[in-house]
């Protein structure tokens, strides 16, 4: 009886040898958010206000458009506005004066009829020119590329002078990611994702730095035959130092 010991005792040592191995993961890191920003506006960059690698807040400047046709369009829109709203308020008195005379039956159908048309027109022309108002302040606004979110600067691939063209094609003007999270992604095979849930506690390392994070994303379906992708967001402290792309370890509940 005795003999048949030390084979148990080996298998259950491989045994669980096993399990702690299987439940580590070959992974890399990845930005997390990673989003190239643009604008739909035309024009030379005139400034940038920060460089890689520089954290800033939601609403932060990031570049910006020459604007100075912009603020003359934003300027003569808000005259046309202001001339448009007089001649509504004429109209409107003149309409009301028609009514009041119509009622006393002092005016005919026809003259009446006048009067609203005039007013009705007068309020088409009022409403056009707060239309381009706000074109002109919203385009006046994109003029300049805010974060949309507390990010890291990731990218500038232009410079102050360079021209932006989007006629045709957008031009990617800063890329950027979220501050103080990343991502360490992983394949695992089918058996694996269906073990895992959204949520579930894991921790990554590399190597002497470790940090806790929790599953946020399993892959519905294969990544060219390799396996499911598996992410794991964790924090970052703004002083650590750590790039996308570098190898970490995934380790599972």
């Amino acid at each position: 009886m005795n003999h048949r010991r030390p084979p148990l005792l080996l298998l259950c040592l491989l045994t669980c040898t096993f399990s702690a191995t299987a439940a580590e993961l070959e992974a890399h890191l990845e930005w997390a958010k990673r989003t190239a920003l643009a604008t739909p506006l035309s024009g030379i960059i005139e400034r940038i206000h920060v460089t890689p690698g520089e954290r800033v807040t939601a609403g932060t400047p990031l570049l910006q458009l020459e604007a100075r046709e912009l603020r003359a369009a934003l300027e003569a829109a808000r005259a046309a506005l202001a001339y448009a709203e007089q001649q509504r308020r004429e109209a409107q008195r003149e309409e009301q004066r028609a009514q009041e005379l119509y009622d006393r039956t002092l005016l005919s159908d026809h003259e009446l009829h006048l009067a609203q048309i005039a007013a009705a027109r007068a309020n088409s022309v009022w409403q056009q020119a707060r239309a381009q108002l706000t074109r002109a302040e919203v385009q006046v606004q994109q003029a300049t590329l805010r974060a949309p979110f507390d990010a890291l600067v990731i990218d500038l691939p232009l410079r102050p002078g360079e021209a932006v063209s989007n006629q045709f094609q957008t031009t990617p003007l800063a890329v950027i990611a979220a501050s103080g999270h990343l991502l360490a992604v992983a394949t695992v095979d089918a058996e694996q994702a269906n073990r895992l849930q959204l949520g579930d506690p894991a921790s990554v390392r590399l190597g002497t730095q470790q940090w806790s994070g929790q599953i946020s994303q399993i892959g519905l379906e294969p990544l060219n035959d390799s396996g499911y992708r598996l992410v794991v967001e964790f924090p970052l402290a703004a002083q650590s130092r750590v790039r996308a792309g570098q190898a970490v370890i995934i380790t599972l509940p």
